[in-house]
């Protein structure tokens, strides 16, 4: 039973999916200019509704 239910949720997510690229792993070190190859242009008009949901749901980073 468990393992029918495992294999229907597998099989639900692998259609449709498009293979994953592969990439070079992001290095120590980099500077934020060298991370623009993987930044994208907004597409959409929610912009403001997801700047208010980051704002309200981050946490403070502890180093």
């Amino acid at each position: 039973m468990v393992s029918d239910f495992l294999d229907s949720i597998q099989n639900k997510s692998s259609v449709n999916q498009q293979p994953l690229r592969r990439m070079a792993p992001i290095k120590r070190g980099m500077k934020a200019r060298d991370l623009l190859k993987f930044a994208g242009t907004w597409q959409g008009d929610d912009l403001e509704e997801c700047l208010s949901f980051v704002k309200e749901t981050r946490s403070k980073t502890q180093f």
